[in-house]
């Protein structure tokens, strides 16, 4: 056997070497977790509330907000299905929302018992 290759310490860098390089491959290769949260016939899907509050920090970014990154929203919301456009919007710093938080608004769903929605999207800075 190669000489260099009989010390323990050669073995464990090599193995070191890669599992690091494997674990950076995993971590770039991470699946978005919203994608098992689509729209759906009644459901309105997280993954599209977290896009429409990219969607309005792209469209904000060249106005005044520059470098913020949307956050995924809280994974326990469920919301009906909106039968309009989403709209977006800055919320306000209060006692129930005090980071940057924008909010996606629905303003009429394919359920009549439930006529409207919003849900607080949070932001950071990059």
């Amino acid at each position: 056997m190669w000489a260099p290759l009989r010390s323990t310490s050669c073995w464990f860098l090599l193995g070191l070497a890669l599992w690091s390089g494997a674990g950076a491959a995993m971590a770039d290769a991470a699946p978005d977790p919203l994608l098992g949260y689509r729209t759906t016939p009644q459901i309105h899907g997280l993954y599209e509330i977290r896009e429409e509050a990219i969607h309005y920090l792209d469209r904000d970014a060249v106005r005044k907000k520059a470098g913020w990154r949307a956050l995924d929203p809280d994974i326990r919301i469920q919301v009906d299905k909106c039968a309009v456009p989403l709209k977006s919007r800055w919320l306000d710093k209060s006692a129930e929302f005090p980071y940057p938080t924008i909010e996606v608004v629905c303003d009429k769903t394919v359920d009549r018992r439930n006529p409207h929605w919003s849900v607080a999207v949070p932001v950071h800075k990059r």
